[in-house]
């Protein structure tokens, strides 16, 4: 039996080694392994370049690469002059009903992970005030920008407004309370509104720049701009969001 982390890796790199396959494949499979097996934790700091190197009898660019790929995926955390450690899980999107997607038609939704990174007021008026703002009486919008991660595989630029009238707490949530969230379920068990119909419109086109910032994508890029409107009981307007997708290989499968 291994008697320690430095063993077990070993070991548990030994059972992926493919002959002709690159070995920092079977090294990212092992500490994979390493972290499902709960050898390795959130926050834990794994060995050094060098010592990894050391234990598994690996170059140490095989090493790098390895690394690298697993914090490219979020799965690790390089931290500069501190080391490599297990990232913290990431907020899994629970039941998507817009960004839904799958890898073929009729088959399963791939994970979704959602991650915040601004809310607040906002006082300009576009498609968003057209949709809520029926009678006119709303001042402010509360704003919500966020990424959205299909799969780990590629990200989607997502903007959700509400009502401030309303709604105007959720512009004061911790961002870190946002991450991960379902916003038809903080709707439901924070304010007691219920979500009670969807609809989308759908178009190809230039993204904005806030999106082309976002996604780390040229400006002239064309994708999916994706306009959702939520509706609450008899009709009445709830939210609106606009999501830019950028070109991939997954069907977009929206729910009901």
């Amino acid at each position: 039996m291994p008697s320690s982390n430095g063993e077990v890796l070993a070991e548990l790199l030994d059972q992926q080694i493919v002959p002709h396959a690159p070995k920092y494949v079977a090294l990212r499979a092992a500490i994979l392994n390493m972290i499902e097996g709960e050898h390795w934790q959130s926050g834990d700091q794994l060995p050094p370049e060098q010592e990894m190197s050391r234990l598994t009898g690996l170059s140490l660019g095989t090493v790098q690469r390895a690394l690298a790929t697993l914090a490219e995926d979020g799965i690790l955390k390089r931290e500069q002059g501190r080391g490599t450690f297990v990232a913290p899980p990431e907020m899994r999107l629970l039941d998507p009903w817009h960004l839904r997607f799958v890898a073929e038609e009729g088959g399963e939704a791939l994970p979704v992970y959602a991650k915040a990174l601004s809310r607040g007021l906002i006082e300009d008026r576009g498609p968003w005030s057209e949709f809520l703002d029926e009678s006119e009486s709303e001042s402010e919008f509360v704003c919500l920008r966020r990424l959205i991660d299909i799969n780990h595989e590629f990200a989607c630029y997502n903007v959700f407004y509400l009502g401030a009238n309303r709604f105007r707490r959720v512009a004061k949530m911790r961002l870190s309370a946002l991450h991960g969230r379902n916003f038809k379920h903080v709707l439901a068990e924070e304010f007691g509104v219920e979500t009670r119909h969807v609809s989308h419109r759908i178009r190809a086109g230039r993204f904005d720049r806030a999106a082309v910032e976002a996604l780390g994508v040229k400006r002239t890029s064309i994708g999916l701009i994706v306009d959702m409107f939520g509706y609450a009981y008899r009709r009445r307007p709830l939210y609106y969001q606009r999501a830019f997708i950028p070109a991939n290989q997954r069907w977009l499968a929206p729910g009901v």
